[in-house]
């Protein structure tokens, strides 16, 4: 179901995202039959200012941000981008009436092509990549003999060495900072061919490679795990050892759409 701009339904809007205009939008309107959005009742595809745009009617005041309404906005904008690309707004967002969208998104026309046309056939993925941390101390030891030969000295020594422990400790943190750095240079080179752009996240340990936020295609994702732990094993971080590889969607693409449509409250991600 759609409904036009012209409605006589004065009511405000309660925004989820944006997708091409209802008549290229595929079973966007379809697939959103079923979801329960905030409210407990499916949302509506409105053909505004000439976008599709996924909302549902909100008779004012506050949206308390809790997990049940955060979840079903999430999964509102997942059944939508399994069937067309969509732009997502943040939870919470309300505009005043639909006329005042259509006029915003009118506005922004070009602007919106461009970011739908840039997400079209892509999804966004967490990507979690980290290796066993022996295997990557053992690595990291063959490679600098001095530390290794610093553990060693310290081996069978008493509280007397505790100074003596703390600074080999600090030694080997850094070290295995580099590497893992290093490593996860490496394997961003690799994996440029695949990912159509990336968001670095900082490591959650020493041993966690890559922790990053990646657009690819969608075509590409059944096979992207597996590429991922060839080039993640190509890194020497750990050799021998098996990395553990996470992807995380898809999501809806918030990392890679920047569309403010000009209104404090209501913009897209």
């Amino acid at each position: 179901m759609t409904e036009d701009s012209t409605t006589e339904d004065q009511r405000g809007l309660y925004l989820y995202g944006l997708t091409a205009g209802t008549g290229r939008s595929g079973g966007v309107a379809e697939a959103l039959r079923t979801v329960p959005g905030i409210s407990g009742t499916p949302p509506i595809l409105f053909e505004l200012g000439g976008s599709g745009v996924i909302a549902e009617h909100h008779a004012g005041g506050e949206i308390p941000r809790t997990r049940r309404r955060m979840l079903a906005h999430t999964r509102v904008l997942e059944a939508a981008l399994a069937v067309a690309p969509v732009l997502p707004m943040r939870f919470g967002l309300v505009a005043g009436s639909a006329e005042e969208v259509a006029a915003l998104v009118a506005a922004n026309s070009d602007r919106i092509d461009a970011q739908i046309a840039r997400i079209d056939g892509y999804v966004e993925l967490g990507l979690r990549v980290r290796f066993p941390r022996e295997p990557a101390l053992e690595a990291l030891l063959a490679d600098r003999p001095d530390l290794a030969a610093a553990r060693d000295r310290l081996r069978g020594r008493g509280p007397e060495a505790h100074f003596d422990r703390i600074e080999l400790g600090r030694q080997v943190a850094e070290a295995l900072e580099r590497r893992r750095t290093e490593a996860q240079h490496l394997l961003l080179s690799a994996l440029a061919p695949l990912c159509a752009d990336h968001v670095l996240r900082s490591p959650e340990e020493d041993v966690e490679l890559l922790r990053a936020e990646i657009l690819v295609d969608g075509e590409s994702q059944p096979r992207l795990a597996a590429d991922v732990e060839r080039a993640a094993r190509g890194t020497n971080f750990a050799p021998g050892a098996e990395p553990t590889v996470r992807l995380v969607g898809p999501v809806p693409p918030f990392h890679f759409v920047d569309l403010a449509l000009g209104r404090p409250g209501a913009e897209a991600a």
